[in-house]
């Protein structure tokens, strides 16, 4: 397609027939049409499950409990259709998984080690 588009460009600067400039833009077209689908995706049309609009599934007025039971419902269903697998993570070396975190000072230093 460059080439044939060069070819063109060339022609035309240097005064040639007009009908050589639009052969060789002719054939720079033609490349360009075979290329196109392999250099731009076209778009395509996609369903959605659900209402898109509807941001959130739940009730605005739904309680900490209400909101936790309908996750823990959907987990079950991704858990039992094999979407997702729940494991419990290793307890790390040392036993720190249910320590809190140490404790830093105003000068972003922990405190109590000593560098």
């Amino acid at each position: 397609m460059r080439h044939y588009f060069s070819k063109a460009m060339q022609a035309k600067a240097n005064n040639m027939k007009p009908e050589i400039v639009d052969n060789y833009m002719q054939k720079a077209i033609d490349v360009a049409e075979k290329v196109a689908p392999y250099r731009h995706a076209r778009l395509s049309a996609v369903k959605l499950a659900g209402d898109p609009n509807n941001s959130a599934p739940f009730k605005d007025d739904a309680s900490v409990d209400e909101l936790r039971e309908e996750i823990m419902q959907d987990l079950g269903r991704m858990v039992s259709a094999g979407i997702i697998e729940l494991k419990a993570l290793p307890v790390p070396d040392g036993g720190i998984a249910n320590q809190p975190p140490p404790a830093f000072d105003q000068s972003g230093c922990q405190r109590g080690v000593i560098i």
